[in-house]
């Protein structure tokens, strides 16, 4: 082995490699492998990012959904906007005394979250118009609504409820 091709051999020098070829250090395949290396890499990564954002997201969603599904519960069953039943220190789910509900149902959200609270046809609104929002909860209630006190008066005559009402709270980050 003299290290010289000669013929149709190689042969090897005695460094061990191959004598009369030169090396390429950018050769097309190369060239080609770390173009697909690299968009893979590319892909798995804005995966990773979309799964990221969209788990984010979520978990909003999801706590928007649990301050709204609360404050509607609370404002339908609550001491402070239930209708109250005379004097007797008990409440009607699902009626909901216009007159004192306002001031009531803004100690219902936390800090930083603000909040809508809609009635159709419109005997309550606390807050209520468009906001400018993007995410934003939604939870509704069918409810009746009364503007005092309900004693057994109002039962016994079938006066006891104004009509029923939707009740629309939205809420979002503030």
């Amino acid at each position: 082995m003299e290290g010289i091709f000669t013929g149709k051999k190689w042969q090897a020098n005695t460094s061990g490699h191959f004598a009369g070829k030169k090396g390429q250090l950018f050769s097309l395949d190369f060239v080609l492998s770390m173009i697909a290396v690299t968009a893979a890499i590319g892909l798995l990564l804005h995966s990773i990012e979309v799964n990221a954002y969209n788990q984010k997201e979520g978990m909003l969603r999801d706590e928007l959904k649990q301050v709204a599904e609360t404050a509607a519960d609370l404002i339908i069953a609550g001491n402070g906007t239930a209708c109250a039943l005379g004097s007797t220190g008990e409440h009607l789910v699902n009626c909901v005394q216009s007159n004192t509900a306002g001031p009531t149902i803004r100690a219902l959200f936390p800090a930083g979250y603000a909040y809508q609270v809609c009635t159709s046809p419109d005997v309550m609104d606390v807050g209520c118009g468009s906001h400018s929002e993007q995410d934003f909860y939604e939870a509704k209630r069918i409810i009746v609504t009364h503007d005092r006190a309900l004693g057994k008066d109002d039962f016994e005559s079938g006066d006891f409820a104004a009509g029923e009402v939707e009740i629309s709270v939205r809420v979002w980050k503030a």
